[in-house]
């Protein structure tokens, strides 16, 4: 029994003596993060923000830092990213392809994007429903308007509209 109790002593002597020095996950806990914390906003400015300063992000957290306060800063007096979910899937998503590079340059460059493209829908019919159509003829037709797709949605459904007017003149094929 002697044996076991001084080792007990010494191994509790050796603890006590032993320098008090933080484990690395308490040094961690105090340093000070320089890379602000964007949990508070939603998902799609969160992204935007990303990937507006993903370039900086490669040259380390003080560039990445920096970048993103620039991004909080300029969102000060923003409406914010509009929501796109009254609209429907394709012109949602032709919306959001014609805002593509401004999404890169950030939320608030995105956001007036999105809200010219939202502001030039007025008036306008919408984007057809092409389902009516065979497959081959809805692809091609969808092809040929391939670039006005990336324009918005009014200038891919001027397009649609114009191949679908295009249609009514082909003679049909016994």
């Amino acid at each position: 029994m002697a044996p076991k109790a001084w080792l007990l002593v010494a191994s509790c002597i050796f603890l006590t003596a032993w320098p008090n020095e933080p484990t690395p996950a308490q040094v961690k806990q105090d340093l000070p993060s320089r890379i602000p914390n964007l949990a508070g906003y939603d998902s799609e400015t969160r992204q935007t923000m990303e990937l507006a300063c993903i370039r900086d992000k490669a040259s380390g957290p003080v560039a990445y830092s920096e970048c993103l306060n620039r991004q909080i800063a300029s969102l000060k007096g923003s409406p914010g990213i509009p929501n796109l979910s009254g609209y429907d899937s394709e012109t949602r998503q032709t919306m959001e392809l014609a805002c593509i590079r401004d999404k890169a340059s950030g939320p608030v460059a995105y956001s007036e994007c999105l809200n010219r493209q939202i502001a030039s829908l007025k008036g306008s019919p919408g984007i057809p429903n092409l389902s009516g159509y065979d497959g081959e003829t809805r692809q091609t037709i969808e092809l040929a308007c391939i670039r006005d797709k990336a324009s918005g949605p009014v200038a891919y459904s001027e397009c649609l509209r114009k191949q679908i007017e295009g249609l009514s003149t082909v003679p049909r094929s016994q």
